[in-house]
Order: C-alpha cells, then sequence, then structure tokens
C-alpha cells in the first residue's frame, strides 16, 4: 500500500503535472512522459547516492521500482486521469 503525500509533497506534485499540461501544448506527451521519467531516475540516483547513501544499489532501485509500479496502477484505476 501506498503512503499518503503530505501538503507539501501534494504542491510538488502539482506543479510537474501543471508543467507536464502546459509543456503538452506544444510538445508531444510522450515525450514529456518519457524526459520527467528520465529526471525522476536521475533525481533519484542523485538522492540514492549522495543524500542517503545507499550501500546496494540495485535494494534501492528494487524498492523504487516497486514504488512507481504501485504509483502507475494506483493512477491508472483513478477515475478522475
Amino acid at each position: 500500500m501506498l503512503r499518503s503525500l503530505v501538503g507539501s509533497e501534494m504542491c510538488i506534485r502539482d506543479r510537474f503535472v501543471n508543467l507536464a499540461n502546459t509543456l503538452n501544448k506544444r510538445t508531444i506527451a510522450t515525450d514529456i512522459q518519457y524526459t520527467m521519467l528520465y529526471a525522476s531516475a536521475r533525481y533519484a540516483a542523485h538522492v540514492g547516492k549522495n543524500v542517503i547513501e545507499v550501500e546496494n544499489q540495485e535494494d534501492f532501485i528494487n524498492h523504487l521500482t516497486n514504488q512507481y509500479r504501485d504509483m502507475l496502477r494506483e493512477n491508472f484505476a483513478d477515475p478522475a486521469v
């Protein structure tokens, strides 16, 4: 089960979604989706290496992969999407 976002996290999420929606007026949605996914992976690697200094990168990657899968399923099930 996924944890709920707190207020500040929802603001960050909303800003990214709003940016994607704005960019979609002049950029192909699949290009935006791929770019945001890459940026997320890049930032996650930075956090893993430099902020929390994970000892086992593969465990960290598997954890994030499972979280992403759960979030994607949750959003596919959301009738508001």
